[in-house]
């Protein structure tokens, strides 16, 4: 599988940041897709991946690419060079579940943004077909929290108030 950066750790009951993902990828992130798997959220709450140019989270470009709006919802997000563009699902992820919940977030200048739960679309905007990178290299990939860039990126749909608690393992980027 060409394009792969695969993290194979399982990242167990997420209370601070994880973040070595780091890459020169940044450009070709949206190409195909991102997948993650997640199991049993405490809360509904913060980011599950967030993307920056410093590894503080902060940095001239920096926001959340998928995680929770204030009202429990899952948002996967792009940016197209003036502003965020979001999808927001139709469903809410249970808390407590003993079962993987499955999520992909996919972008193409073709189709757009979608948002995939447990391999069922359940939000796409096939209008948001420009997706702008930082243009920099490296770029940071965070899981589980905005680090301290909570307070100086853009947040679009998603509450950046909190860091997301929960279990994650098995997130993959394909480009």
């Amino acid at each position: 599988m060409a394009g792969v950066a695969r993290k194979q750790k399982v990242i167990t009951r997420l209370t601070t940041y994880y973040s070595d993902l780091t890459d020169n990828t940044a450009d070709r992130i949206y190409d195909k897709a991102m997948n993650l798997y997640h199991e049993s959220p405490q809360s509904r709450i913060g980011t599950l991946v967030h993307v920056s140019t410093t590894s503080t989270g902060n940095g001239s470009w920096c926001f959340p690419l998928i995680g929770f709006a204030s009202n429990g919802s899952l948002v996967a997000q792009i940016y197209n060079g003036a502003t965020i563009l979001s999808v927001t699902a139709s469903v809410i992820i249970p808390l407590s579940s003993p079962f993987w919940t499955h999520i992909v977030q996919t972008w193409s200048s073709t189709n757009g943004l979608r948002l995939y739960i447990d391999n069922i679309l359940v939000a796409s905007r096939s209008s948001a077909t420009v997706f702008a990178a930082s243009g920099m290299t490296p770029n940071y990939l965070t899981l589980a929290s905005s680090l301290s860039g909570s307070g100086s990126c853009w947040a679009g749909g998603i509450d950046l108030a909190s860091s997301f608690t929960g279990s994650v393992d098995d997130f993959r980027i394909y480009s």
